[in-house]
């Protein structure tokens, strides 16, 4: 009976989940396959199905372990979410990408939107409308391309450092990050 708390389904879908990480080492997950997958994990397809919809649903799941990760990580540091932009926030943030090099190098790869859903409403809230309000921008049509500038910016920073193998450390890069933002009285 494979049910979910059962450890040889928890071992099943581990097994996928690294499988996955190994495959799009080298090529796109567009191009993984259920069976390329099945191989790898050493795995039937109904044992993939009765995990997974899809691939797409097997790399969903995956991110969702790791930002779940991510936030157990700051609710065990009592860091908060209250603001993405704050420098303890950022290094926490950063060794949270660190320690998950492999995953992010992949998910960053084609990826030009803020990493975290929570993190789009602190960039639109600290870092573009008061920026914006600043320099007398007030049409919010406008105040989007800010957002989309900033949202690229910042993924692509995190997406080289995460290519160049994460050689900065954590300390070394938030300053750079935070100097790549406009200062607002927010920030």
């Amino acid at each position: 009976m494979n049910m979910k708390n059962n450890q040889r389904y928890q071992d099943s879908e581990k097994r996928m989940q690294d499988a996955l990480m190994k495959l799009m080492e080298n090529q796109e997950l567009k191009d993984v396959t259920v069976m390329d997958i099945c191989k790898e994990a050493h795995i039937n397809r109904t044992t993939f199905y009765a995990h997974y919809e899809d691939i797409y649903d097997l790399m969903a799941r995956v991110e969702r372990l790791i930002r779940q990760d991510l936030y157990e990580e700051f609710q065990a540091r009592g860091v908060g979410m209250w603001n993405v932009f704050h420098h303890d926030f950022l290094i926490h943030f950063l060794r949270h990408i660190e320690k998950n090099k492999n995953f992010y190098r992949i998910c960053l790869r084609h990826r030009v939107k803020f990493p975290l859903e929570e993190g789009f409403e602190q960039l639109w809230e600290t870092v573009v409308k008061p920026h914006c309000h600043q320099h007398g921008v007030t049409d919010e049509q406008a105040m989007l391309y800010y957002l989309t500038f900033y949202q690229a910016g910042f993924t692509s920073l995190l997406r080289k450092w995460v290519e160049d193998g994460c050689l900065e450390t954590p300390e070394e890069l938030c300053p750079i990050l935070l100097d790549c933002l406009p200062q607002t009285e927010i920030l």
